[in-house]
C-alpha cells in the first residue's frame, strides 16, 4: 500500500541564475525579431531591470536594448510596439529617447494610454525639455488622463521655474483629477 505522503517526483529545474538569464534572452530575442506581445515581453523586463543591474551583464543588455530602441525609433512607433518601447525605455533609462518620448506624448492621435505612458516615462527621464513639454500638454485642453499624467510627471521633474505656470492653471475651471494632479505636483515642486 502506498502512503498518502508520497509526493509526485518533481522535474529538475534549472539554477534560478540560470534560468532567468536563459529567459532575458528569449525575451529579448522575441523583441529584437518582431516576435508576439512585444509590450508583455518589455513589461517582464522592465520588472526584472532592477536586478539585473546589479549583474555584470548589466552593459551587454543596455547596449542591445538601446540598440533595439534605437531601430524602433527610426520606424513608425504605434500600438503594441510603441508602449514596448516607452517601458523599454524607462526601464533601461534610455535617456537619448528623450525627444521621440516627447513627441508621442504631445501627438494627440496617438492612444491615451500610449500617451499617458510617455508622460511617465519623461517624467522618468527628465531631458532638458522635459518640463517644458510635460507643461504644454498640461496646459492644452484635452483628454484629463494625459493631462493628470503630465501634471504628475511634472511633479516627478521637480523644475521649481513651473511654479510660476501651474499656479496659475488651479484658477481654472480644470476637471477635479487634472485639478488635484497640479496641487500635487506644487507641493512636490
Amino acid at each position: 500500500m502506498l502512503s498518502r505522503n508520497r509526493r509526485a517526483p518533481v522535474a529538475p529545474t534549472l539554477p534560478a541564475s540560470e534560468g532567468s538569464r536563459d529567459r532575458v534572452e528569449q525575451l529579448l530575442v522575441r523583441l529584437e525579431q518582431g516576435g508576439p506581445s512585444p509590450h508583455r515581453a518589455a513589461e517582464e523586463l522592465d520588472r526584472q531591470a532592477g536586478r539585473l543591474r546589479q549583474t555584470p551583464r548589466w552593459p551587454e543588455l543596455e547596449a542591445r536594448v538601446g540598440a533595439l530602441c534605437d531601430r524602433w525609433a527610426a520606424g513608425d512607433l504605434r500600438g503594441e510596439r510603441a508602449q514596448a518601447w516607452l517601458t523599454l525605455v524607462g526601464a533601461f533609462g534610455l535617456g537619448e529617447q528623450g525627444v521621440e518620448v516627447a513627441l508621442l506624448l504631445k501627438d494627440p492621435a496617438t492612444p491615451v494610454s500610449t500617451r499617458v505612458l510617455a508622460a511617465r516615462v519623461l517624467g522618468q527621464l527628465r531631458p532638458g525639455n522635459a518640463a517644458r513639454d510635460l507643461l504644454i500638454v498640461l496646459s492644452a485642453a484635452g483628454e484629463p488622463r494625459v493631462r493628470v499624467a503630465a501634471a504628475e510627471a511634472l511633479g516627478e521633474v521637480r523644475d521649481g521655474a513651473c511654479r510660476a505656470h501651474l499656479e496659475p492653471l488651479l484658477e481654472e475651471d480644470l476637471p477635479a483629477p487634472v485639478w488635484n494632479a497640479v496641487a500635487a505636483a506644487l507641493e512636490r515642486l
